[in-house]
């Protein structure tokens, strides 16, 4: 991976907030990237997060700025499908 794709952890919260969240920043062409540290604690015996904080988003450093606005636009937001 090169330095300009190294990642930056943009958000932590449900599994589905999360997966809301990064189909919202696909949308407006981010990729990004999930860590499950909840089902990864459960398969391997040990569950020490919980389920509402165990899934982390990353984003791309390059990508940071922008994916911060939108996520903060989509936080913000009162109804989330209207975006």
């Amino acid at each position: 991976m090169k330095k300009e794709e190294q990642l930056t952890h943009l958000y932590t919260g449900s599994k589905i907030n999360t997966l809301f969240i990064k189909d919202y920043l696909a949308d407006n062409e981010i990729s990004s990237y999930i860590r499950d540290d909840y089902n990864s604690g459960i398969t391997a015996g040990f569950g020490s997060v919980f389920p509402q904080n165990g899934v982390r988003l990353f984003v791309q450093k390059k990508d940071y700025m922008r994916a911060r606005i939108l996520l903060e636009q989509y936080l913000n937001s009162e109804d989330k499908k209207t975006l």
